[in-house]
């Protein structure tokens, strides 16, 4: 078991750039997709900017990381830190993370997290579950937020809809709609690095990790991962498109996009955790409710059993 106990820590920290990765690449991919939709060229350049923007919100995440750290280290769940316990945690969010980017399966690292906090926490018997703040501030927050995009989108459309005299909004009657987009794709990558970076570094909470590596130094780590993931998955994506797209204009993509960084900023700021894909996809094309109910139902089951299995493995090793 002392060489278990060895190496899990290093591997706690490489499973949590693992989900950076993933969580990068598939982010980025969507950005991408909207802006090729429009029928934007410069592909490549896009990936870059994306990426740079990640990176440059987990940077920024120093400053209001310590809510969201807090609140997925001590506040969904209250357990003292074993590197079983965080290799249980983020296997059990990894595995769903890699399922759903392999099969096409909506990705949602919000849940997958929370799931496996809770799978290993209840099978544990001996961690304190805050069921309160799970529905204060996890449930009700990623709720609340893409209902709110839901509503501010489809409000976007429906003056859309009644015809070419509607103009743009007073914000874009300077600003060309294409340059625009640009600028509010990049705001968009930049909240997601603001929101996503500290929820994966608090799965090294439990896992010890930072007795290898600080909480700054892994913020940057995993925003370098996140940036890494979205460079690979968005130059994947311009050799291989995929499906065809809804053409969608520029400026409803714009402000689809600002409506999400604008709800993003503001939940990181308060440490509340948001699930950035759809919060977007709400905000441009609506709810799909049976995609939510996939990844707000099925991640965290699923991530929940892995985690509760990992946990019963390393334990019955000890």
């Amino acid at each position: 078991m002392g060489a278990i106990t060895g190496v899990l820590p290093g591997g706690i920290l490489l499973v949590i750039i693992m989900i950076a990765v993933l969580d990068g690449s598939d982010d980025t991919a969507q950005e991408l997709r909207s802006l090729v939709a429009a029928g934007e060229k410069r592909h490549r350049l896009a990936v870059l900017f994306g990426c740079l923007a990640a990176l440059a919100g987990a940077l920024l995440s120093l400053a209001v990381a310590d809510k969201l750290v807090s609140l997925y280290a001590r506040g969904i769940v209250e357990v003292q830190p074993s590197i079983q316990f965080g290799a249980a945690v983020g296997i059990g969010a990894a595995t769903w993370i890699v399922v759903a980017s392999l099969t096409g399966l909506p990705l949602s690292t919000t849940t997958a997290v929370a799931g496996g906090l809770l799978g290993a926490a209840v099978f544990s018997g001996h961690a304190r579950v805050h069921w309160d703040a799970i529905l204060l501030r996890v449930v009700l927050p990623l709720v609340g937020t893409v209902m709110v995009s839901h509503f501010a989108g489809r409000l976007l459309r429906s003056r859309r809809s009644k015809g070419p005299q509607m103009r743009l909004p007073a914000l874009f009657k300077r600003v060309e709609a294409r340059p625009a987009h640009w600028v509010a794709s990049w705001a968009k990558a930049l909240a997601r690095g603001l929101n996503d970076a500290p929820k994966i570094v608090a799965l090294g909470t439990f896992g010890l990790v930072p007795n290898l590596v600080k909480l700054p130094y892994l913020l940057g780590a995993v925003g370098l991962a996140l940036a890494v993931g979205g460079l690979v998955g968005g130059l994947w994506l311009t050799r291989h498109p995929g499906a065809e797209l809804d053409s969608i204009g520029h400026g409803h993509a714009a402000q689809s996009k600002l409506y999400t960084a604008a709800i993003t900023g503001a939940a990181s700021v308060a440490g509340l955790p948001v699930s950035v894909r759809h919060l977007g996809d709400a905000s441009m094309h609506g709810v799909k409710f049976a995609e939510l109910a996939l990844s707000w139902l099925a991640a965290p089951a699923a991530a929940a059993c892995v985690a509760a299995l990992v946990l019963a493995l390393v334990t019955r090793l000890g």
